[in-house]
């Protein structure tokens, strides 16, 4: 403890020492001097220790950010002076859109991933039921691990493993409160918890040893289960030992993006989590479902190889009949018939080529030519209303940090004429906090809405809970003794009570007794809270929700002037409960009118006011004026007054055609722009010139003296005048007091004595239009003033990053660049096999390469995404930010079509929707699939292109404010409408061509050929199915079998090395390595015209019969 306290000794000595000059200050007056006196105070005084103590409490605020000190220097002395308190600012975290956060794409593959597993084990009940259960239930044990790669594929089968991996990863905490005192706890997880993720994340190992099973074949039966086991055991054991632990590093850094206006800064970094634990999956394998599955015994002779539903879970789907056994294998997306036999193979596997021989035409120069064809064509298709000027902006978009402002009123603004509907009243009187109903700014009138009870309007209390109501209130004892003894007071306190209506019902219910809107009063000691935003509509219906405002909602107590017109409901209940209290048994005060304990019947409201200091005696000139001219404070009414309409039209088609000319006309720019801006206007009427006055606010009673100081339009005069004419009957005025004794000096906008003003009374109601000035009219017993508030400066922000909707674009656009990447890749194999097959190739086979390679290296899946992709690019408006004129003074939007080679690149992405539908749809159209893909791709990409240039779609915007009220009179909601930057209709077209053109197409192939026989069903398991039916193979047919050169076997998925006469196939179909050996008697002889391209090709296996249509 003595090096602690001889620290804080010394600490506390040089705090005096660096503190000894911040102080207060105060202006004085001398009794016989008018010059003023400047009071200084040091906050820490060594001979005041009373004074010392608020000293400190300010210093503590310094320390806390919620004081300022500021050391001023001038040629005479220097002063260090604290500020005055500010209260912090209200600060709600940012937060990622739900569509933003990374972890949805995890939890969408997770769920993916289980419905998978769920629809395949319900298939494998169902076939159990019809096997009798006849199933090798050591198998079953295998579920996960081969269902996973059959069905859910490898790679989204690792990103649930990789998912599982990143939570055991990450470290757990809890936000936990203790006496006030807010802060995180490290905890773990439980063990049922550990269990599950860690068997979870062995998903990973399952994937790593997919991908090695195919070298490690023979030894994965066992290996695999026993190294997944061991990884799932270390994954335990090594959470349990070294849990995660989270830790924050420190560091503030700071850059300035506008220069005396934004800084932004970041204060360090909280880690949650390691990426360590990864490095235990890595290096352990796993062999595919047929490598270490059970067979069945041969006895059982309902079965092949496997059981029925082992079967299923290897991705292959059995259908007996009396006379066949169809099976169709999900993974080559074929059907086959019996009998069924897996090939077999001399050595670890091998197949026997058929020995019948059939001649064929030697290798032409045009089968060269396809192929340097084929070739140059894989390379060249790698390489290959918003706008209306009247809605421009004259916000410079360009620079290095945009900051946008919004008015400061707009959230009263938005409350007082768009939350006084009676359905966002009532929502927002059910929505909140019991004790908050009595801040609601609204007018005593009645108790009940029959007009029985004079009080206040009562239509909150049928809308609260009343449990929490009599906790807050203590209501309905505030109603007096005497309310509840009567027979009425008792029936109405019990209606209420029970009341339960949906916010319809209520609605009707207040419009039966003449209520249309529920607008609440004027008032400065709360402010409003206002989350605006608009919502984005892409091509495919999806609506992302964008900010516009937002604002948090906070009680100003200590800041409002407003309570002394007419303050709430709680005030009145503050008065009762502390000047009055209930402690007297002869007395219940009452805040009925008609009761005689009535809390004001012996005592005014202004009365009461001076007792609780709201008002001071005696008044000073300019509030005894206000009495004069509205009455008795206390009973005066302040009600928001909405811009007039004709002033809103004539705003706005005077500020469109000045935006549309600004916009269409360089001459108009320059002019415009060589305008001078004054840096304020103090404008003041004629009749007021030379007279000494004081400012006009009628809530503070500070005396401070004020300052003294061609295109034709005709199509706009008569707005001009109704506006006008409309402002000049509202009698919208400005306020001034006389010096001498505190006159009101009442000047109406557009007085008609008063022309030469108007000029800046059209500013200033402009400014009323929008936002940045507020009127208020004043109403009380003696008279009504509508008055012109102050200008409430705009409040500038900066855009947030972080509600850009990025993170789909991203993910689409790296799986555009993922199969462009896979089928580059796969077209350099190829030509690398094409050159050391000295050419000797199927030419018209590498054409193929987008139908074949496309669908077997990327898949079906991400085929249809890039297709969507495409769908959507051509049903999207093309809208620009376009600076515009010689200073680019304007900017706005503007429809640009795309570039015509755009559009036709685009219209041929949109194609991959016609090949994945016509591989989907192969298992049917079979042997007329190579007629009509290619003529239904090419009618497909002809009317995309012809929509997309004779019919662009055009961006629309909607704007229809929405709103609710979570709290009434303190927080609103608003939806501010929608704006389409591409449309669904389009894309619903453009696929109802597509199906459309493939069905026509293969009905007129179907009609042209209906006899056409099937001669591709049996010629290998190896092909897919599209290359089966698409591959030109009739010059490489000899005898009974088919030869496939090498570069035609890598485009179908199968990857050749030929080793003296053994061929090493790996077959990523399956992901499965093949061993070919050719005995000598079966090879091709020297002087059959085969042989110098069979040099360069295997022979295929053939298999099972296909089944015919």
């Amino acid at each position: 403890m003595v090096p602690v306290q001889s620290m804080s000794t010394s600490l506390l000595m040089e705090l005096l020492v660096d503190v000894r000059d911040v102080s207060v200050f105060q202006f004085a007056f001398h009794d016989t001097s008018e010059l003023p006196l400047f009071l200084t105070q040091p906050l820490l005084d060594p001979n005041d220790h009373a004074w010392s103590l608020y000293g400190w409490v300010m210093l503590y605020d310094w320390a806390m950010q919620r004081r300022e000190v500021v050391r001023f220097d001038g040629d005479v002395d220097s002063i260090t002076l604290v500020s005055k308190r500010y209260d912090p600012q209200p600060f709600v975290p940012g937060s990622l859109d739900a569509s933003q956060r990374p972890d949805n794409f995890s939890k969408f593959f997770a769920t993916y991933v289980t419905v998978v597993l769920s629809c395949v084990g319900a298939v494998m009940v169902v076939y159990g039921c019809i096997t009798q259960f006849r199933v090798m239930g050591r198998n079953l044990f295998r579920f996960n691990r081969v269902v996973g790669s059959v069905w859910a594929g490898k790679i989204i089968q690792y990103e649930r493993g990789i998912t599982a991996v990143a939570l055991l990863s990450s470290s757990t905490i809890e936000l936990r409160k203790t006496m006030g005192l807010s802060y995180f706890v490290s905890t773990r997880r439980s063990t049922l918890e550990l269990l599950l993720v860690a068997s979870e994340a062995t998903w990973v190992a399952y994937t790593l040893q997919d991908v090695l099973a195919a070298i490690f074949t023979e030894h994965s039966y066992y290996a695999a289960p026993v190294s997944t086991a061991f990884a799932w055991a270390t994954l335990i054991v090594f959470e349990t030992l070294v849990p995660s632990a989270p830790y924050l590093n420190l560091e503030r850094t700071c850059k300035t993006l506008v220069v005396g206006t934004q800084v932004e800064c970041r204060s360090g970094q909280l880690h949650f989590g390691h990426p360590v634990r990864l490095n235990v999956l890595v290096g352990m394998d796993r062999p595919p479902s047929h490598a270490f599955l059970d067979k069945t015994l041969a006895s059982d002779h309902h079965s092949f190889c496997f059981d029925r539903v082992t079967c299923i879970m290897s991705g292959l789907i059995t259908v007996h009949t009396a006379y066949y056994q169809y099976v169709f294998d999900v993974k080559s997306w074929s059907i086959y018939r019996e009998p069924f036999q897996p090939p077999e193979f001399n050595g670890p596997h091998a197949a026997q080529i058929p020995a019948r021989e059939r001649a064929t035409r030697s290798f032409h120069s045009f089968d060269r030519f396809m192929a340097v064809a084929g070739l140059a064509y894989m390379v060249i298709s790698f390489n290959t209303s918003l706008d209306n000027p009247m809605y421009a902006d004259s916000t410079p978009y360009n620079t290095t940090s945009t900051v946008f402002s919004s008015s400061a009123l707009y959230a009263n603004i938005v409350q007082f004429e768009v939350g006084n509907s009676l359905a966002i009243a009532i929502q927002g009187l059910k929505n909140m906090d019991i004790c908050d109903v009595a801040q609601i700014m609204t007018p005593y009138c009645w108790l009940d809405f029959h007009q029985q009870f004079p009080m206040a309007n009562s239509s909150a209390l049928r809308n609260v809970g009343w449990q929490g109501e009599a906790l807050c209130w203590d209501f309905p004892p505030i109603l007096g003794d005497d309310f509840m003894a009567s027979a009425h007071g008792a029936e109405w306190v019990q209606r209420i009570q029970t009341t339960l209506t949906t916010v319809e019902d209520e609605v009707r219910y207040w419009r039966a007794f003449g209520l249309t809107h529920y607008t609440t009063q004027f008032q400065n000691y709360k402010t409003m809270g206002l989350v605006e935003s608009f919502r984005i509509r892409n091509a495919l219906g999806f609506e992302y929700s964008l900010p516009l405002k937002y604002g948090n909602a906070s009680m100003q107590f200590g800041a409002q002037t407003s309570m002394k017109l007419y303050w709430s409901f709680a005030m009145d209940l503050s008065v009762v409960f502390n000047m009055y209290g209930f402690t007297t048994p002869t007395l219940s005060p009452s805040l009925l009118a008609s009761s005689p304990h009535y809390v004001y019947a012996n005592v005014s409201l202004h009365e009461t006011f001076v007792q609780l200091g709201v008002l001071h005696a005696p008044l000073g000139a300019v509030y005894t004026t206000l009495t004069k001219v509205l009455g008795p404070f206390g009973s005066i009414d302040a009600r928001h007054i909405p811009a007039p309409l004709s002033l809103r039209q004539f705003y706005s088609i005077a500020s469109n055609t000045i935006s549309a000319l600004m916009t269409t006309n360089a001459d108009a720019q320059l002019a415009y722009s060589d305008l001078a801006l004054p840096t304020q206007w103090v404008p003041c009427p004629l009749a007021l010139i030379g007279v000494k006055r004081y400012s006009g606010s009628i809530l503070s009673a500070n005396l401070s003296q004020a300052f003294y100081s061609q295109q034709n339009l005709s199509t706009h005069a008569a707005y001009a005048r109704a506006a006008q004419l409309d402002i000049y009957t509202l009698n919208v005025s400005l306020l001034q007091f006389r010096h001498d004794d505190g006159t009101a000096l009442v000047h109406n906008l557009f007085a008609p004595d008063a022309a030469a003003f108007w000029f800046f009374s059209w500013g200033l109601v402009f400014e009323w239009l929008l936002g940045n000035r507020d009127v208020v009219s004043f109403e009380g017993d003696e008279g009504r003033l509508m008055l012109m508030s102050s200008t409430a400066f705009s409040v500038e922000s900066l855009p947030n990053p972080n509600v850009i909707l990025y993170l789909m674009s991203r993910y689409t656009r790296n799986v555009v660049v993922y199969i462009t990447v896979m089928i580059a890749a796969v077209a350099v194999v190829t030509a690398m096999y094409i050159v050391g097959s000295v050419g000797r190739v199927e030419g018209w086979n590498v054409l193929e390469i987008n139908r074949v390679a496309a669908v077997v290296w990327a898949g079906r899946p991400l085929l249809f995404l890039r297709s969507l992709v495409a769908f959507c690019l051509l049903s999207k408006s093309q809208l620009h930010l376009t600076q515009f004129g010689p200073v680019g003074l304007m900017t706005a939007f503007e429809f640009d079509q795309l570039e015509w080679y755009r559009v036709v690149l685009t219209a041929g992405e949109a194609t991959w929707f016609v090949y994945v539908l016509c591989d989907v749809l192969i298992v049917v159209t079979k042997q007329h699939i190579a007629a009509y893909t290619t003529y239904s791709g090419l009618i497909v990409c002809v009317i995309a292109i012809a929509l997309s240039v004779y019919s662009p779609v055009i961006g629309t915007a909607v704007v229809n404010r929405v709103c609710s009220s979570p709290v009434l009179d303190f927080k609103l909601q608003c939806d501010a409408g929608v704006v389409s930057i591409g449309s669904v209709t389009r894309v619903w077209e453009l696929v109802g061509i597509s199906l459309v053109t493939v069905g026509a197409c293969y009905l007129f192939q179907l009609i042209r050929h209906l006899s056409l026989p099937d001669t591709r069903h049996s010629v290998s398991l190896l092909l897919s199915c599209g290359a089966t039916y698409l591959f030109t193979m009739g010059n490489w047919k000899y005898k009974h079998g088919y030869y496939l050169d090498k570069a035609s076997a890598v485009i179908t998925g199968l990857v050749c090395v030929q080793v003296k006469r053994k061929f090493y196939i790996l077959d990523i179909k399956l992901w499965r390595m093949f061993v070919i050996d050719i005995p000598p008697d079966l090879q091709v002889p020297k002087t059959h015209p085969m042989y110098d391209r069979v040099r360069y090709a295997f022979p295929l296996l053939s298999s099972a019969t296909s089944v015919n249509a």
